[in-house]
């Protein structure tokens, strides 16, 4: 989800791609705010007692659904909180949680993040997404991920390259599990 949000991200948005591939020391930004913009986390909880909260009843059982991504947004605690700012200094966001409910694979997810990142950029020349295409995929075996690679791949415009991107991308995670 955020590998994908992210590189999405830099398809459509050609001076943030420009921007990363110029000035690498921005990349610890960049992911954080990949992660606030496109939080990649949404929750739910049990409702333990019958309640009513803001005017909405909530029966015992029922579902709560724990907006993350609508915290991230809050213009009281980010400027410009609707606005992907690559170099944004200040970025407390709740993408994984806060608490003692914060994902324990955090510090993993942000390395895997960062990793894929820097390796695609570092091996696919300028890329971007043509018109108003959105690939929207949930790929569970090696073969559903390979394919729906050389979709993105066809779909960013890389030519000849949908064969090596859909293999980058699946060689990343061997890059991410060298390194941890």
């Amino acid at each position: 989800s955020s590998i994908g949000s992210a590189l999405w991200h830099l398809a459509t948005h050609p001076e943030d791609q420009a921007r990363l591939r110029a000035e690498p020391e921005l990349m610890d930004c960049a992911i954080e705010e990949f992660l606030r913009f496109y939080s990649p986390v949404t929750m739910a909880r049990y409702v333990v007692d019958d309640t009513e909260f803001g005017g909405c009843p909530m029966k015992r059982g029922e579902k709560v659904l724990m907006a993350f991504p609508a915290g991230n947004r809050d213009p009281a605690h980010f400027d410009r909180a609707d606005e992907f700012v690559i170099d944004r200094q200040l970025n407390r966001h709740f993408a994984f949680g806060s608490g003692i409910h914060r994902c324990l694979g955090s510090n993993l997810a942000r390395m895997e993040l960062r990793v894929a990142i820097e390796r695609f950029l570092a091996r696919v020349p300028t890329f971007e997404a043509p018109g108003e295409t959105v690939i929207l995929a949930q790929a569970e075996t090696d073969a559903e991920i390979a394919q729906t690679l050389r979709v993105l791949a066809m779909a960013l415009g890389l030519g000849g390259l949908e064969a090596d991107a859909a293999e980058l991308l699946l060689d990343l995670g061997d890059d991410v599990a060298g390194e941890v």
